[in-house]
């Protein structure tokens, strides 16, 4: 099977207790019942430590919302007396992510870590690095993730291009992808029976979009806060964006896009998947407000990550959104795009 990830993926090293945030704080953590037999096998006083905070239903039991095996400095004991390939799998992974395709599987760094964060905002060119692993294949629809392949390949291409602006290349992948969303849709329709959608929408998008994750789940207080910081501050000026804040968003757009576009092939849905990732990197911008240092950018992509990426339920009623909500049709996203990603 072939194992595909961004170059950055090597890259990746954990930062320990240089970390201003934690990802053994606040998460429920379960352990594979592999690693949970292990643990409860563990003889001595830190065996003993291990089954008195590992639950029924193989979760460590949290202490004040921290892993119980998270000592003063912030390091995790585990790794200390039993090295870190004992880790249970999801601590071994994180912020590692998976999906498998057929003969193919894609990993990534997940944006809700602050290492992982830096890395896919300030790499702007992701290369891919290919290497072989020993898996069993899955069974996929082999032409539609061909299609898929091909057609994410052409967006990474415009998103690459040096001679458009970034907010052009954000409204041209919005309508290359509403064109494939009918084709895939209508596969015995021709080409010039596509009309792009046409919803008309008299408010604000920006103050709309930005109302519109209220109704979401929230996964934390910080969330909260950052969200009604950002909706009272609006409008606020964008003129203020720079080069390096263009970057920001297209780096990001493409994370989004590696992460979860393929996963159409599941569905047959594309278009509201590319919605997410031009919408994220705008809403990440908002949350920023006229903060536009890179430790800024970094604090609220963790922040939207954690809120959107990890609450299925909060991603898929976005996806539903963007067919009910007329301030998401393509040409009020385009519009979106043109007045926060900008210079």
């Amino acid at each position: 099977m072939k194992f595909i990830t961004p170059s950055y993926y090597d890259e990746f090293q954990c930062v320990a207790d240089k970390c201003t945030d934690n990802c053994c704080i606040g998460w429920e953590i379960g352990i594979d019942s592999d690693t949970a037999a292990y643990y409860r096998s563990l003889g001595g006083a830190f065996g003993k430590r291990l089954c008195e905070n590992i639950a029924d239903d193989d979760t460590f039991i949290l202490q004040d919302e921290r892993c119980p095996f998270l000592n003063n400095k912030n390091l995790c004991d585990i790794i200390i007396h039993c090295g870190k390939e004992h880790l249970c799998q999801i601590c071994r992974d994180h912020p590692r992510y998976f999906e498998w395709y057929g003969n193919v599987k894609e990993g990534g760094i997940g944006l809700s870590c602050e290492e992982g964060a830096r890395l896919i905002l300030t790499t702007d060119r992701v290369l891919l690095n290919e290497s072989q692993t020993d898996e069993n294949e899955e069974e996929i629809d082999e032409e539609l993730f061909r299609f898929l392949c091909v057609s994410r390949k052409q967006i990474f291409d415009l998103l690459a291009r040096e001679d458009m602006p970034p907010a052009d290349k954000l409204c041209e992948i919005l309508s290359f992808a509403e064109k494939l969303q009918f084709i895939m849709d209508n596969p015995q329709a021709q080409e010039s029976d596509f009309v792009q959608t046409a919803k008309s929408f008299a408010g604000d998008p920006v103050c709309a979009v930005a109302e519109l994750f209220s109704d979401f789940e929230p996964i934390d207080a910080a969330w909260t806060t950052s969200l009604r910081e950002m909706q009272a501050g609006l409008p606020i000026s964008f003129s203020a964006l720079s080069g390096r804040e263009e970057n920001y968003i297209i780096n990001l757009c493409r994370y989004f896009l590696w992460r979860y576009f393929l996963k159409g092939v599941f569905d047959g849905e594309i278009l509201s998947k590319v919605k997410f990732a031009v919408v994220s990197p705008l809403v990440i911008r908002l949350l920023c407000g006229k903060e536009g240092g890179c430790a800024s950018w970094i604090e609220k992509s963790k922040l939207y990550s954690k809120q959107m990426e990890y609450s299925d339920e909060n991603r898929e009623l976005f996806y539903d959104y963007t067919y009910e909500k007329a301030y998401l049709a393509t040409p009020q996203l385009q519009l979106l795009v043109k007045t926060v990603a900008t210079r």
